[in-house]
């Protein structure tokens, strides 16, 4: 019998592996990851068993298994071990990293500055190369962004990942329904109270709220990731810590896609960004026209320029927003 939520620790076989279910790690729209050990070596993987029994889900599941394949390799994506389909059922075996996701490492103490930019800077690294690929990421969050046991990031969760090949031959406008179709899903899932991330929506760019993408969009929402990693700025959803970008329009609090797309003149809260190269950076990231933001090898550079200049974080240095 094969992990799932309503199941004790188990035995099973997977390809060669023989392995034991320990623990479930979390819940999403799609299934469950456990963390698995393989007997005989002890070594850990985590296991994503997904329902795959609706024609849109498997359309996005199988995309993910592509894409992570494509991606394995990179010391900054989560490496795929194995898949096999069971049934109803999607079991992807990918590594597992002992460090948990950014979102809950953010929450913790004793995050230096040298290590924000750090991730920063891995982050860029591994979104640089998936846009080498011709890969859009689309669901870029500190939940979907994974930690090893030396604080190094591993980026994951390829379920709304696309090629963009069309795209960068003109069509720029190009919709795509499996996307309208999960963040219906997700949308719904707030009123249903089903397991979806009630940050989802809070790291998309503007265009995103119309379906329309190119991979500018992916820099948009590291752009987001990189606010919460100098400010720690969060917000409590259900009980729980997110750490995001929010910023009220007519009243209301939006994550800064949804806020531009409403007003695309407002003033983001940039001010906790310090020092003024890094607030600049972010800043452009967070451009409201897709066509003014830096490339993700433009970021990388720049955050590999602000690493190794002499740049100190001056907590009184003055606002310029």
């Amino acid at each position: 019998m094969y992990p799932n939520a309503d199941t004790q620790p188990t035995s099973f076989t997977l390809g060669k592996r023989n392995l034991w279910q320990e623990t479930n790690l979390g819940e999403g729209a799609f299934g469950q990851v456990f963390k698995v050990r393989e007997q005989g070596s002890s070594q850990l993987f985590a296991l994503k068993n997904i329902d795959v029994s609706g024609e849109k889900i498997e359309s996005l599941q199988s995309r993910e298994v592509n894409m992570l394949a494509r991606c394995t390799k990179h010391q900054h994506i989560v490496t795929l071990y194995d898949v096999k389909i069971v049934g109803s059922q999607a079991l992807i075996l990918m590594e597992y990293c002992s460090g948990g996701n950014l979102n809950k490492r953010l929450a913790r103490a004793g995050i230096t500055e040298d290590r924000k930019l750090r991730w920063m800077s891995e982050l860029a690294d591994a979104i640089r190369f998936l846009h080498s690929q011709d890969i859009v990421h689309r669901d870029l969050k500190p939940e979907n962004v994974f930690l090893t046991s030396t604080d190094s990031i591993k980026l994951g969760d390829f379920g709304l990942a696309r090629e963009y090949t069309a795209l960068k031959q003109g069509d720029e406008t190009a919709s795509d329904q499996d996307y309208v179709s999960y963040m219906k899903m997700y949308f719904m899932s707030l009123k249903r109270k089903t397991p979806v991330s009630p940050a989802t929506a809070l790291f998309i760019a503007p265009e995103l709220f119309n379906c329309h993408y190119k991979n500018t969009a992916d820099v948009f929402s590291l752009g987001v990731i990189f606010y919460v990693i100098q400010t720690l700025s969060y917000e409590i959803f259900e009980g729980e810590k997110y750490f995001v970008g929010m910023v009220t329009v007519n009243g209301e609090k939006h994550g800064f896609g949804k806020a531009l797309k409403l007003d695309r003149n407002i003033q983001l809260p940039l001010s906790g960004v310090n020092p003024r190269r890094r607030r600049e950076l972010v800043r452009s990231m967070l451009h409201y026209n897709p066509k003014q933001r830096p490339s993700a090898e433009d970021v990388y550079r720049d955050v590999q320029d602000i690493e190794n200049d002499t740049e100190t974080v001056s907590l009184s240095e003055p606002n310029q927003d």
